[in-house]
């Protein structure tokens, strides 16, 4: 048994499939931030990619488990079951090791996920709406910046700030 990784519990109120004995790495909701989703992503991806380096054979060791849930729509959950290779185990381990120190396991995904889902939020936001936003963020852009489409490059980096919030 690891002494980094938690293992899953069944809930009392929870009637489904459940892993009991295998390890939780990490979850995501209909709510989780930017930062929590794209930790489960990467997350996900590296243990994958371990699991097929060191057990190609293996697609059942690692796996996104979802569940609908009555707060917040649905839970995802990425499990590793206890009988994984070792080295899944292992590099989960340092994931969570890692996490402890530094809360960002892939920092340009990070960022790059904050930034398109700013032009995303931007885009989706009506002329006056960018200009509120302009005006609301203490940015030095024109207010004429508000008929692109995109989040101006010219920013100090106020309006990404406060699109996201």
């Amino acid at each position: 048994m690891s002494e980094y990784l938690t293992k899953w519990e069944h809930p009392s109120d929870y009637g489904g499939h459940s892993p009991d004995g295998d390890y939780v790495i990490a979850g995501q909701s209909r709510d989780s931030s930017a930062l929590e989703r794209s930790n489960y992503t990467c997350i996900l991806k590296a243990l994958n990619e371990k699991l097929a380096e060191v057990a190609p054979d293996d697609d059942e060791s690692v796996y996104d488990f979802r569940a609908g849930h009555w707060a917040c729509g649905w839970v995802e959950t990425i499990i590793l079951k206890a009988s994984a290779p070792q080295a899944v185990i292992t590099l989960a381990e340092e994931i969570i090791c890692a996490l402890a120190d530094y809360p960002v396991v892939d920092e340009e995904h990070f960022c790059e996920l904050e930034h398109d889902e700013a032009n995303e939020y931007w885009a989706n936001e009506s002329v006056s709406g960018r200009i509120d936003i302009i005006k609301n963020s203490g940015s030095s852009v024109s207010i004429f910046a508000a008929r692109r489409d995109y989040v101006p490059s010219d920013d100090s980096g106020a309006i990404d700030e406060w699109v996201r919030g």
